[in-house]
Order: structure tokens, then sequence, then C-alpha cells
């Protein structure tokens, strides 16, 4: 719809207009002592703009009315690549692609990835072992407390904090004495007396 309108020529025009106000109420007030330029340079000015115009114009439509790339003027594009014939030759049974077939089907139906879930030790399961371990007055370092065969890392940071929590419980219940002599030093608990 803007191309039906024209609004560059509109734009011309309309800044032509307003230039040819500015010049005609130049001509009509009375000449003052001013740094502008009278009206006559200024109407040289105008017309040397609008034969600059004239002239882009022209050029425009000149290089709009050249042969368009793609639809009238075709591109020399990159030379065709040189083709090599490769031949494969695949020897299989019907019995191999019956068989490579209902593998690919088999793992595409298989499902998703599924996430096993892991076995960590709870702060209930610590607690009755912490209660059932302590016998001794000695103090002791709670990790002795740990189950054997911990998988390293999330287990046995999660059997970990589960024996401190047990141990603290104990100690709120009156059960046990609980000490750490330094900041991340060991943690040594023994029962109560």
């Amino acid at each position: 719809k803007a191309h039906d309108l024209q609004l560059d020529i509109a734009a011309e025009y309309l800044v032509m207009a307003a230039w040819l106000t500015f010049l005609k109420s130049q001509l009509l007030l009375p000449k003052e002592e001013r740094e502008e330029p009278d009206a006559e340079e200024l109407a040289e000015q105008l017309a040397e703009r609008l034969r600059l115009l004239d002239a882009l114009r022209k050029a425009g439509e000149e290089l709009l009315g050249r042969p368009g790339l793609g639809s009238e003027r075709l591109p020399r594009g990159m030379p065709e690549p040189v083709a090599i014939a490769v031949r494969h030759r695949y020897v299989a049974r019907l019995a191999d692609l019956l068989t490579s077939y209902s593998r690919i089907m088999t793992r595409q139906r298989s499902g998703g990835f599924v996430i096993q879930k892991r076995k960590l030790i709870s702060v209930e399961e610590q607690l009755e072992r912490l209660a059932r371990m302590l016998t001794g007055q000695q103090w002791a370092d709670i990790r002795a407390f740990l189950p054997e065969r911990l998988d390293p890392g999330v287990h046995t940071r999660s059997a970990i904090a589960s024996s401190l929590i047990a141990g603290l419980e104990l100690a709120r219940r009156g059960e046990v004495d609980i000490r750490q002599e330094r900041a991340f030093g060991p943690i040594m608990i023994k029962r109560r007396s």
C-alpha cells in the first residue's frame, strides 16, 4: 500500500514546499542586518539541491531498470564439482539384515532415559545403627560408624550427613556426648555415662 502512495515523491514535495515557504517568508520580511544568507542565495541553494535530487532519482531509476540478478540475469556461480563414483559392495544375508533391523527397532522403542534410584542412608537407619554400635565410654570418630562398602561421592556424603544428624538427635535426647575440637576437624562421639 505504501508503494501506491509513492511516499518518496510526497516527501520530496513536502521538503520543497517547506523551502518555498521559508523563502517566501524571507522575501516578505523587511531586510535586517543578520548573518543568515539572503533569499537569493537560499533560492540558488534550493535550485542546486533540486537538481541533485533529480539526478539521484534518475540514477535510482536507471539502477532499477537494469536486469535483476536471479530473475533476468543468472550468476556464474561456482564451477561444477568433480563427481567421484564410489561403489560400495555390501555382502549380507537376509538373516543378518533382519537381525540388525530388529536391534535398531528394539533400541528405538526401548523408551527414554531411566534414572536409577540410589540407595541413600536415611537418618532413621543411622540413628538405629549408632544406638546399637555405641557401647563403650571411649571417644570415637563418627565416621567409624558408617556402613561398609559405600560408593564414593554422593553415598559417602549422604551417610556422613545422616550420621551427624543421628548423633545430634541422640545428643538432644541425652544419650551421647559429641565434641569437635576445631573447625572442620573430626567429630567425636561417645555414649553418655
